[in-house]
């Protein structure tokens, strides 16, 4: 299994070999850019211990202390990326130098040069072998905790999963304040540092704004419908991630029964630990609500909820528990309208034959078709608008044919 963690993929299966991540490729680019011995600012590359879409991780040592950090080079193979990472690193190196938060993974050195961008954090812990010289030795990750503890007889209590989360709830509460957004957060890019976790990987970061882009990991990012109606990014990333603590499965399993509990399966929790499942997953559920005023405020009264016994508000979600598929009832009314303007284009040509009654169909259609087209169904609702339209205009003009014609006497009455 491959992880992704400060901006390049980490193997979270215990192969950490140059061999490895070279086979496993990384975005096209010849991942020995750098070479090991080489020296950047003080720092001696020693081996490769990640590679991703962007980048490539290598551990090195300060030439001046001799402890161990962690450098992502970014290769300059596209001069936009480079520019954008580098915009991104100044914004979140100012930001977390004033929070210094042991949740924020701080930006220890920047620096660019022909061939790259290449920047310096702490190094995480690790796994696999005590020594980060080893090639057994790999950064720790919340991707890779999961993975292993699948292995293990029982699950995290409740109590853990909180101590997980409640730190990475805090850094995006940090970086909300200070108008930025992460927009990548999911177990691959959370660290292990120092025994506590710290959210990594910020080469999405940007600046919050209404026009934000959709990008990140599918499953993790959040989906148009959340966006468009005020949806945090982040709180998406973070309510996500939750669930994959809670069940160690993808977001994509989110509502479905089989996929409520950990995988040791329900009866391996006691029954207040399967209380509190349900609670979790009812908050999870409020984080990600259709409607914003069914949401948290912000990142710390998630984080508030989470650690209040007390903290379901409504019997209604609670009684959500039955393990139905959470579908937003704007989604729904969206595929609704869809195929009811899609009905109204079919019924429109009727107006070929009665224009007047063609018309009223045609243009009730065409607004039912728009409003639809926020739905996954979107192709279906294009064909309606489409439809509408067409018969729209027919109608129009079939019946401004009849009224001239009967204006200029061709046709009695």
């Amino acid at each position: 299994m491959i992880g992704k963690s400060l901006g390049g993929f980490f193997p979270v299966g215990g192969n950490c070999s140059a061999e490895f991540l070279a086979e496993s490729g990384c975005g096209g680019y010849n991942l020995f850019v750098l070479q090991p011995g080489e020296s950047l600012d003080g720092y001696r590359v020693i081996r490769l211990i990640g590679s991703g879409g962007f980048g490539a991780v290598w551990l090195c040592q300060s030439e001046a202390l001799g402890d161990y950090r962690a450098l992502k080079f970014i290769p300059a193979l596209d001069q936009g990326r480079i520019q954008k990472e580098f915009d991104a690193l100044c914004r979140y190196r100012a930001a977390a130098g004033q929070l210094r938060s042991p949740s924020v993974l701080p930006i220890e050195h920047v620096n660019r040069r022909s061939d790259g961008l290449f920047y310096i954090t702490p190094l995480a812990d690790g796994y696999g072998s005590s020594d980060p010289l080893e090639a057994a030795w790999c950064p720790l990750t919340l991707a890779a905790v999961l993975d292993r503890r699948r292995a293990e007889p029982a699950w995290f209590t409740g109590d853990e999963v909180k101590g997980y989360i409640t730190p990475i709830l805090a850094a995006l509460q940090l970086l909300s304040d200070a108008g930025l957004v992460h927009r990548d957060v999911k177990p691959e890019n959370i660290l292990i540092l120092n025994g506590s976790p710290c959210l990594g990987d910020i080469g999405l970061l940007g600046k919050d704004s209404d026009n934000l882009s959709i990008c990140g990991t599918p499953g993790y990012s959040a989906p148009s419908w959340f966006l468009e109606s005020g949806g945090h990014p982040d709180m998406y990333g973070a309510a996500t991630t939750l669930y994959s603590l809670l069940t160690g499965n993808p977001p994509d399993k989110m509502g479905r029964a089989a996929y409520r509990w950990p995988p040791q399966g329900e009866a391996s929790l006691p029954k207040p630990e399967q209380d509190e499942w349900k609670r979790i997953h009812a908050l999870i559920r409020r984080a990600l609500h259709d409607k914003p005023e069914g949401r948290f405020f912000d990142f710390q009264a998630f984080a508030e909820k989470l650690q209040d016994p007390s903290g379901l508000e409504t019997s209604q979600e609670q009684e959500d528990d039955s393990g139905r598929e959470h579908v937003p009832s704007g989604k729904i009314r969206g595929r609704k309208s869809c195929i009811a303007g899609f009905i109204f284009g079919i019924l429109g040509i009727y107006g070929l034959v009665l224009p007047v009654i063609g018309i009223p169909i045609s243009i009730v259609g065409l607004l039912l078709s728009l409003n639809g087209m926020k739905s996954p169904l979107k192709r279906f609702s294009l064909a309606g608008v489409s439809l509408n339209i067409v018969f729209l205009v027919l109608s129009i003009i079939n019946s401004a044919i009849g009224f001239y014609l009967g204006w200029t006497g061709r046709i009695e009455f």
